[in-house]
């Protein structure tokens, strides 16, 4: 499975260095399939063949300007 991981803004009470964090597959489409999906209903109607697990993790990463580790 693969991993990407995002850059967080600094916390104001700490160095001011960036905090990565790392996301699976899994925890990405965990936390944004939902969302997405209803999104990509919106625009194509239900069961689109764009509408996969692929796209989503794809458009996450774009999103959240995301890299795979």
């Amino acid at each position: 499975m693969k991993t990407y991981r995002i850059q967080e803004p600094p916390l104001p009470d700490l160095s001011g260095d960036p905090v990565y964090v790392d996301y699976t597959e899994d925890e990405i489409i965990e936390e944004y399939w939902d969302h997405w999906k209803s999104l990509m209903e919106k625009k194509y109607g239900l069961d689109h063949s764009l509408t996969n697990r692929e796209n989503c993790i794809l458009d996450w990463t774009v999103v959240n300007w995301a890299w795979e580790v």
